[in-house]
């Protein structure tokens, strides 16, 4: 009887071990907004990058000014998908709220970039569109965090399916 007790007093102390060292059990908003602002750190490296591709191509062509919208929505939506994913594998968890929230940062981000960067130039695209735009922005996020999920062990499942 006295060695259940001992037993259950090492499961106990290996439990808190476990959960003290697990990445997942800090689970808390704090720890989400984190991977969120991690995630967004490597979104806009990654849109830099892309924008950068982009600039490229577009002057190697005859009439730059033609696919400028175009490349820049590109590396834009890639980007956040890039953000999406990091935050994701970064958190281990929550893909819905981790892609919304770093999505909604990269989102806020950019337009705080256009409103001190692009003052005096001429929108784009007319208001509704670019609000879909921006919405999909986040879209594009929560689907880099549901890419982003760790999935369950691929070779286990082979194995059980082979036998």
């Amino acid at each position: 009887m006295n060695t259940t007790k001992i037993n259950k007093n090492v499961q106990k102390k290996r439990k808190q071990r476990q959960s003290s060292t697990d990445p997942t059990a800090n689970s808390g908003f704090l720890h989400t907004l984190k991977s969120a602002l991690f995630g967004m750190a490597i979104g806009i490296a990654s849109a830099f990058v892309l924008m950068t591709a982009g600039a490229f191509i577009c002057y190697s062509s005859g009439d730059p000014n033609t696919f400028v919208d175009t490349v820049a929505l590109i590396s834009l939506y890639l980007s956040s998908l890039v953000c999406g994913f990091a935050a994701v594998k970064r958190n281990r968890s929550s893909a819905l709220f981790c892609g919304t929230l770093s999505g909604i940062l990269m989102m806020l981000f950019f337009i705080i970039c256009s409103l001190f960067l692009g003052a005096k130039s001429e929108a784009a695209f007319k208001f509704p569109v670019s609000i879909l735009l921006r919405v999909a922005i986040v879209a594009a996020s929560v689907f880099g965090g549901y890419a982003g999920l760790k999935r369950g062990n691929n070779k286990k499942r082979i194995k059980k399916i082979s036998r």
